[in-house]
């Protein structure tokens, strides 16, 4: 058997193909530095003529066309169909909204904060509080702070003739996004009222039908209106005790329960 030969401690050293090689990549790092040093020889990358605005959708799915850009701005925006659709949680996010505009300087509602309607004792399910705590003004990476806004046509309306407080205004092709992307008070006091309706007695559907279009039938896009609660006999003795008012008050157009 062959014994074990140990390696050498010393290298062969640098080839002549090897040291052209390094000394190739040497000059080549050194022209790299000298270029970069070189105040001259540096790149500007900044645009030097301006892109005009195209006046075309952003989006464009199937027959319906999404915003148009106009000019740059900032935003952002909250999205609300995912939320609980219990009356009590969304009565919080709608007395949250309105506070959050009273605090940035509008006053949307009333004299005061909404906030003061809402029972001490309402306990918000973490979930919702965190919810919460994430709606409100915005801070760009430029320092530029984007406040939330409100539009008026969100703003939950008071008592008309015919039209109960807590609505939209009644319901046609031009208005019927804000019933879609804001929950309404009063679709979801409906929903109380229906699930604590007795044996017999008839359906309370989300809006009146002097709101709604002929022929119209409400479906999962009406923020807030969906099966009925399925509640046990305690539960339907405490919604029982609670009585909503109408009017022009605040506690009318949030639809705030008083029991």
């Amino acid at each position: 058997m062959r014994e074990f030969e140990e390696r050498p401690t010393k290298t062969k050293g640098s080839t002549q193909r090897s040291s052209a090689w390094k000394e190739k990549l040497q000059l080549k790092r050194k022209d790299k530095q000298e270029k970069r040093d070189d105040a001259s020889a540096a790149y500007d990358f900044k645009a030097t003529k301006e892109t005009a605005p195209v006046d075309e959708p952003l989006y464009d799915i199937g027959p319906h066309s999404s915003s148009i850009p106009v000019q740059e701005s900032y935003s952002q925006n909250f999205e609300f169909s995912g939320f609980i659709d219990q009356h009590s949680m969304c009565t919080i996010l709608n007395c949250y909204l309105m506070d959050l505009t009273l605090e940035n300087g509008e006053r949307k509602l009333g004299v005061g904060k909404c906030q003061d309607l809402l029972p001490e004792d309402l306990c918000i399910p973490d979930n919702i509080y965190h919810f919460l705590a994430n709606v409100g003004n915005t801070t760009t990476v430029n320092g530029e702070e984007i406040k939330i806004n409100i539009p008026e046509i969100a703003v939950p309306q008071p008592q008309t003739d015919d039209i109960p407080a807590g609505s939209f205004g009644v319901l046609t092709p031009e208005n019927h996004n804000v019933y879609e992307c804001n929950v309404s008070p009063l679709v979801t006091m409906n929903r109380v009222l229906n699930s604590r309706r007795q044996h017999g007695e008839p359906e309370i559907p989300p809006l009146p039908a002097v709101m709604i279009p002929a022929g119209g039938v409400p479906n999962e896009n009406l923020l807030g209106h969906g099966p009925l609660d399925l509640l046990h006999q305690e539960a339907r003795q405490r919604i029982e005790g609670f009585d909503f008012p109408e009017g022009d008050s605040e506690a009318a157009r949030l639809r705030v329960g008083l029991n």
